[in-house]
C-alpha cells in the first residue's frame, strides 16, 4: 500500500468525526507541523531559506507566525533574517514556489492514478478463479 493511499485512507476515517473545513485546516497544520519538524533538522541556511519560504502559505496560523519571531530573534545568520523579513513584509518572490507546488500536485495525481490501478487490480484479482492443479519440480 502506497503512503498516498494510506494517508487517504486514514483521512477518510477522519471525514467521519470531521467536516471538510475542520479537515482541510488540521491537514494544513499538520503540513506546517513537518516543516517546522525539518527545520529542526541539521541543514545548510539555504535550506532552512527554503523550508521557511514553504511556511508562507502558513503564515495565518498563529504558531507559524510565532515560530518564525524565534527564528529570527535566535538566528545569528542574516541571510535567514531577510528571508523571514520577505515573507512579513510581502517581497518573498513566490515563483520557485509556485513551480514546486504545481510539481506536488503532479506528483499526487499521479500517485493517485498509481493507487486507482492498484485498487483496480486488486479488484480484478479477487474475481479470477485460480485453478488448482499440480505443480512438478524437476530434480537437478
Amino acid at each position: 500500500m502506497t503512503k498516498h493511499f494510506q494517508t487517504k485512507m486514514n483521512n477518510m476515517n477522519l471525514k467521519k468525526f470531521m467536516t471538510p473545513e475542520q479537515l482541510e485546516d488540521w491537514e494544513r497544520r499538520n503540513q506546517a507541523m513537518r516543516i517546522f519538524t525539518m527545520l529542526g533538522q541539521k541543514g545548510s541556511n539555504y535550506r532552512y531559506s527554503k523550508l521557511i519560504e514553504s511556511l508562507y502559505p502558513y503564515i495565518d496560523l498563529d504558531f507559524v507566525k510565532e515560530g518564525l519571531i524565534k527564528i529570527y530573534r535566535e538566528t545569528k545568520s542574516d541571510f535567514l533574517k531577510e528571508t523571514i523579513c520577505s515573507i512579513h513584509d510581502g517581497t518573498l518572490d513566490l515563483s520557485e514556489q509556485e513551480v514546486l507546488a504545481e510539481r506536488f500536485s503532479e506528483l499526487d495525481s499521479y500517485a493517485q492514478e498509481l493507487d486507482n490501478e492498484y485498487e483496480l487490480e486488486s479488484s480484478n484479482a479477487d474475481s479470477v478463479i485460480v485453478h488448482n492443479s499440480k505443480l512438478t519440480f524437476k530434480k537437478n
